[in-house]
């Protein structure tokens, strides 16, 4: 899943927009320790939200008129520096990386630091990003086509624990959820394009995942099997309408237009 970030910022000198660009491609990491079987057993189809009541929910709560409420969203946002420094996530400084040393770094659960080669730290900023930038509307927009695996999608362990106190407990969160973590720390008002979890919409059917690109003969019914291995979408989905809801962040399902 291949995501673009785009944020709307207002210029201190004119009243012109300032549009910023930045994209975060996600490959695919190793596969999870559970057995085949057990995973079978997790993922059932009877388990997976698709049906065409759920649908009907979602369209029941975005066809209401929807206001963004900031309280809502610094709510959100107060809630997750309890658990991580978000600005962390997004810049690694040459400060935080001496050469030659090991340095703490989440690869893997089990294997919590790794080696920094000295020229590594040029390549850093000597600063972390965005620390005294703030932008006024973001759009994160899921984006599928050319998608090019770019790192594995390893995070660090207190921001999976921070989407599992909201209910979404999976082996990996999605890139959009990264995302929306860097965005709900440098923008006010958020969008979220691309985040319907569903194989079809209103009849039609969406080849939302990276891996249906891997097999161009892959049904809708069998892709399923490919990111329900890491990914829990319907249950981001549930958490992002419950947003959506109070007015922190703003669906948009369908059709992008314009």
């Amino acid at each position: 899943m291949a995501v673009t970030l785009r944020t709307k910022r207002q210029s201190p000198n004119s009243e012109e927009n300032v549009f910023n660009v930045w994209k975060c491609r996600m490959g695919r990491g190793g596969g999870g320790s559970r057995h085949v079987q057990e995973l079978k057993a997790d993922y059932e189809e009877a388990e997976y939200s698709s049906s065409v009541q759920e649908k009907a929910d979602v369209d029941a709560i975005l066809e209401k008129p929807w206001t963004f409420n900031k309280s809502a969203a610094e709510a959100s946002r107060k809630d997750m520096f309890t658990f991580f420094n978000p600005y962390k996530i997004i810049t690694m400084t040459s400060d935080d990386a001496i050469g030659g040393q090991l340095q703490r770094f989440y690869h893997s659960k089990a294997i919590p630091i790794v080696d920094v080669p000295p020229g590594i730290r040029r390549l850093l900023p000597r600063k972390q990003l965005f620390r005294n930038v703030k932008y006024q509307t973001c759009a994160v927009v899921g984006k599928l086509k050319d998608v090019q695996l770019a790192f594995p999608g390893n995070v660090l362990p207190e921001i999976l624990d921070f989407w599992m106190s909201k209910g979404v407990d999976e082996e990996r969160i999605s890139t959009g959820l990264l995302m929306y973590i860097i965005a709900s720390t440098i923008c006010d008002k958020i969008q979220l394009y691309g985040f319907y979890p569903f194989p079809e919409y209103q009849d039609k059917p969406i080849p939302y995942h990276y891996e249906d690109k891997l097999n161009k003969n892959i049904t809708n019914s069998e892709f399923t099997s490919n990111f329900r291995r890491f990914h829990r979408l319907p249950d981001e989905f549930v958490y992002l309408k419950k947003m959506h809801t109070s007015g922190a962040l703003q669906l948009h399902i369908g059709e992008c237009l314009g």
